[in-house]
């Protein structure tokens, strides 16, 4: 503040805790998944260099002869003609005994695309979010019908709720004065995350009106 630093008792700081903690700040998704978002950048960084190569590491031409520089160089130009992929589909011709050998990687073989897979989910998993919510379908999920429906009631049963809980704890404990906790009180709405069922938002909101609730 104004150039100078200040050490703040922790009466003074609002912090918002997470799950555990020997230290009493609670434990850090990205701290303690370090390991897993840097797998998954790797994953991310080697997928993207493979599909910029277009899958394929190089190819070799197998030939019984020593060609001099001169031959190579021919040789090299002669392939540039059929190199990219504008010019796919060209018939090249091998003279002198040469043989095309493309050495080429197997995607499946190299189980790329399972470990990018993988790593979403795994990340996924340090924030207690189901994969279908950032757009993930995991292995056999469908993204449409019931089963995902049924995920986004049990996220927020078993994964918002509780976080939801904490944090209306935290914030009654250290922000509300203890003179206003009996009128003052903080609560999150969560009949907006009803509408991703509208059977119980219906059953809701009967049940409301029936018991003179809501009018």
């Amino acid at each position: 503040d104004r150039g100078k630093m200040y050490t703040l008792p922790a009466s003074k700081v609002f912090h918002m805790r997470a799950f555990g903690g020997g230290d009493g700040l609670g434990l850090s998704a990205i701290k303690h998944g370090v390991q897993s978002f840097g797998s998954a950048l790797a994953a991310d960084e080697s997928a993207g260099t493979m599909f910029k190569n277009g899958m394929v590491a190089s190819g070799v031409l197998k030939s019984g002869q020593v060609l001099d520089a001169t031959q190579r160089g021919q040789l090299q130009k002669m392939l540039d003609n059929f190199t990219s992929s504008a010019k796919a589909g060209k018939i090249m011709t091998l003279e002198a005994g040469l043989e095309y050998q493309p050495l080429q990687i197997n995607p499946e073989d190299a189980q790329l695309l399972e470990t990018r897979r993988f790593q979403v989910e795994d990340v996924c998993r340090w924030f207690g979010t189901p994969p279908v919510v950032i757009g993930h379908a995991g292995q056999g999920q469908t993204m449409w019908g019931s089963g995902v429906e049924a995920i986004m009631l049990a996220w927020l049963t078993l994964g918002i709720n509780p976080q939801l809980r904490r944090n209306e704890g935290r914030i009654h404990k250290d922000l509300i004065p203890p003179g206003k906790r009996g009128r003052w009180y903080v609560e999150w709405n969560r009949e907006a995350m009803l509408q991703m069922d509208s059977k119980a938002k219906g059953d809701f909101l009967s049940k409301m009106t029936t018991t003179g609730i809501m009018s």
